[in-house]
Formats: structure tokens, sequence, C-alpha cells
């Protein structure tokens, strides 16, 4: 029902984050501890979180929200629901300005007994968390792919300026202290880039470790954009910290790929419980 509308109007979804909750109500509006009606009534918990700023929420049509959903004793319980644009009780309260990915809108969602009818869920009641997770680990998968992008075009630039860029009579690239930054620069930039080529063949054959090889890549190539392009800035000097370079921008939008599809150091914890099969 909805895909032919989504491919007529050119339609996506963006996802939100779990800080909302869906209880279901009878036709009086009061609370019952078994589901009786096919509605949920879904209320923002917190308005403050950053993880409620939703990307590209501006554009969208359709919304994919992962919602806790209480069922008796079950308690934590999470539910996919797709919420159209149409659907009263929405809103979005304001489009937030960053640092970086400007190109990118991000907005927050408020939602006030937001109706919807259980024929949106996506599938049976608590598989949110499966799906939650899977697209997660496609998510590390796009951030490390973005990250592996801003970390080679800072290296590329900075390879290119330091040849050009003359002090004593020579380019700064014949130092070797300009070297040993390039050198260091590009072994992260080939070492993320062949992490994550691992990870996606691994996905690809449906090997059970494939999202974890993602998330290391994701960690790895977001602090590798981060370093490079911090590097980039410094053999720039101060040309680099000027707009008429592109590198300030790329250091700028490399930290969101470390807090962006859970930080850094949430991932770690990740990554060593499923080590240790905590």
């Amino acid at each position: 029902q909805l895909l032919g509308r989504m491919l007529e109007e050119r339609r996506y979804a963006e996802a939100t984050a779990f800080y909302f909750e869906a209880v279901r109500q009878d036709p009086g509006n009061m609370p019952v501890l078994r589901p009786t009606v096919d509605d949920y009534v879904r209320q923002c918990l917190r308005h403050c979180d950053s993880a409620s700023f939703v990307e590209l929420v501006d554009r969208a049509g359709i919304l994919i929200v992962f919602a806790g959903t209480k069922s008796g004793d079950d308690t934590g319980a999470v539910s996919a629901f797709i919420v159209e644009k149409d659907t009263p009780g929405w809103s979005m309260e304001r489009k937030v300005k960053k640092m970086g990915t400007n190109a990118v809108s991000a907005s927050e969602l408020v939602f006030e007994d937001c109706r919807v009818p259980e024929q949106n869920r996506l599938g049976q009641e608590g598989d949110g968390q499966v799906m939650a997770a899977k697209v997660l680990g496609y998510n590390c998968v796009v951030t490390a792919a973005r990250a592996l992008g801003i970390a080679q075009g800072a290296f590329d630039y900075a390879l290119n300026y330091t040849q050009e860029r003359e002090q004593f009579g020579r380019p700064i690239a014949f130092f070797q202290g300009i070297q040993f930054m390039l050198a260091d620069m590009a072994t992260l930039v080939e070492a993320g880039r062949y992490l994550l080529y691992r990870g996606c063949a691994e996905i690809d054959r449906g090997e059970e470790g494939g999202f974890h090889t993602a998330s290391m890549a994701k960690c790895f190539l977001s602090d590798s954009a981060m370093k490079v392009s911090t590097d980039a800035v410094q053999l720039l000097g101060g040309y680099g910290f000027m707009k008429d370079h592109p590198v300030e921008r790329m250091m700028r939008d490399a930290k969101l790929t470390q807090i962006s599809v859970g930080t850094n150091r949430m991932r770690h914890l990740v990554l060593a419980q499923e080590m240790l099969a905590l």
C-alpha cells in the first residue's frame, strides 16, 4: 500500500532513535493492560537528547520510528512503525544548526498523542530490536564509507598542496617532517579502506561476523577521518583554517562520523561484549 505511493511520489523514509513510547488505548482513551484496539498513541519521552535529531525529516514523506512498546511484563520491547508525513500528532520542532555536514539538514521531532494504525507496524510487536540492530549495522557501513571519503579527500588535497607550496626554495613535501605526516595519513586511509571492504564482503556473503567487522570499520575510519583531516589542516598552515580551502570543512564533517550511529566509545563496548560473549 505504501510502497506504490513511495515510488510514485519519490518519497523516502528516515529512522529516529528509541526515545519514544508506544502504548495502546481503548476508544474511551483509558489505558488498558492488554491490547484491545489497533491504534497506538506515541508520546515523546525525551525532547532534549541529541538522538531525537533526524536527518532529512523536513524532506521525508514517510518516517520509520522505533518506539518502546510495553506488553504485560515485557517493558523492554521495541517495535517499528511507519508514520506518514500527514499523520496528526507529530511535528518538527526546529531545524538544528550544526558545525558540519550542512548539506544534510537535521531536525528535532516531537510526538504528542500521535495515533498510528497497527497495520503501520513493521513486523510483529517487539521485532523492532532486531530490525534496529540490522539498521545500525548497515549504517555502520554507510558511516564508515562517509568517513573514508572524507579522509581520502583530505589526504589528496594535502598531498597536492604540499607539492605546490614552496618554502626555502623547494616544495614543503620534500621536508622530512611533512613526509612523516603524509605517510601516516596514507596508511590510515588504506588500512581503513580494506577493513571496510572486508566488512562489506562478509555482509554480502551473509557471514555472521560481517556487522562486527563493519562496526570496527566505523570506529577506525571515523577516528582516521578526524586525524587525517586535522593533519591536513595542519599541513596547510594558516590557509587550512580558512574557508578558501576545503580541509576545514572536512575536519568539521569528520567529527559527526565519530558520534553518529552510536558514539565510538559505545561501539567499543558493543564490540568487546560480542568478543567476550557478554
